[in-house]
C-alpha cells in the first residue's frame, strides 16, 4: 500500500469541493467584470441628462439612471455593493469628498433600486418601499400629499407576485429609486405640499422613461453578455429569468 494512499471516498469528496470553490471564483469574477462594465457605461451617460430632478434646476437625471440598477441584476448583490463603492469612491477622487448631494439624490436610491433586482428575498423588496411610504407620512408636509407615496405601492406588492414579468421589475426598480429619493429630497428641503402634488402627473411619465431604458439596456448587455469575447453567464435572480 502507498504511503500516500487516500480513501476513494476522500478523493471525491475533495475534488467535489475543489469544483465548487471553482466555479464560487468565477462566479465572483463574473460579477466583478459585469459591474465594472456597467459602472464605466453609465459613467459616460451620465453626461446626457433627460430631465431636472424633483424641485431643482441644478440636479438632472441623466441615461445613467437606466444603466447603474442593473448592477443588481448582472453582478448580484456583490455587483450593487462594489458598483456604489466605485462611484463613491471616483466622485471622492474628483472632489476630493463625497457630497452628500450625490448619497442623497444619486448614490443611496441608485444603491436600493439596484438592490431590488438583487435581492430574490420578497421581505427585502417590500420593506423599502413600504418605509418610505411609512417615512413619508410621518413628516408633516408629506402627511399634506399623501397620495404622492402611493405610487411606491408598485413595487411593494409586485414583491409578492411569483412570476417576475422584466418590464415590470425595471419599473418596480425605477420607482424604489424614486421612493428613496423623494423620502430624503422630503426631509432635507423645504418643499411645500402642493409642488409634491404638482409632480403626480409628471412622476408616471418620467418613471416609464426610465423603465423602457432600464429594459432595453438589460436586453443590449444581455446579448453584450453573451458574446465570445466577454461571455459570462445569465443572472441568476428570478425576476432576470423572465427576460430568457
Amino acid at each position: 500500500m502507498s504511503l500516500f494512499w487516500y480513501p476513494k471516498s476522500t478523493i471525491q469528496h475533495s475534488l467535489f469541493f475543489d469544483s465548487r470553490n471553482t466555479v464560487e471564483r468565477n462566479k465572483i469574477v463574473q460579477s466583478i467584470t459585469r459591474t465594472l462594465f456597467l459602472a464605466i457605461v453609465a459613467k459616460l451617460l451620465s453626461t446626457i441628462k433627460v430631465s431636472f430632478a424633483i424641485g431643482s434646476m441644478w440636479l438632472f437625471f441623466s441615461l445613467r439612471n437606466c444603466i447603474a440598477p442593473l448592477s443588481g441584476g448582472f453582478g448580484g448583490l456583490l455587483g450593487v455593493s462594489l458598483f456604489f463603492t466605485f462611484n463613491a469612491a471616483a466622485v471622492f477622487l474628483f472632489k476630493g469628498a463625497i457630497p452628500f448631494s450625490y448619497l442623497a439624490y444619486s448614490g443611496i436610491p441608485t444603491f436600493f433600486s439596484s438592490l431590488y433586482w438583487a435581492s430574490d428575498s420578497r421581505f427585502m423588496r417590500a420593506v423599502v418601499p413600504a418605509m418610505c411610504m411609512i417615512l413619508f407620512w410621518l413628516h408633516p408636509i408629506g402627511i399634506q400629499a399623501f397620495p404622492y407615496a402611493l405610487f411606491w405601492l408598485i413595487p411593494f406588492f409586485y414583491a409578492f407576485k411569483k412570476n417576475q414579468i422584466l418590464f415590470v421589475t425595471c419599473l418596480a426598480s425605477t420607482f424604489t429609486a424614486h421612493a428613496v429619493g423623494s423620502v430624503l429630497w422630503l426631509y432635507t428641503t423645504s418643499m411645500q405640499a402642493s409642488y409634491w402634488y404638482s409632480l403626480m402627473p409628471i412622476v408616471p411619465l418620467e418613471r416609464m422613461l426610465f423603465a423602457t431604458g432600464m429594459y432595453v439596456a438589460y436586453r443590449l448587455f444581455l446579448r453584450l453578455f453573451a458574446t465570445k469575447w466577454l461571455s459570462l453567464n445569465r443572472p441568476s435572480n428570478r425576476a432576470a429569468t423572465q427576460a430568457q
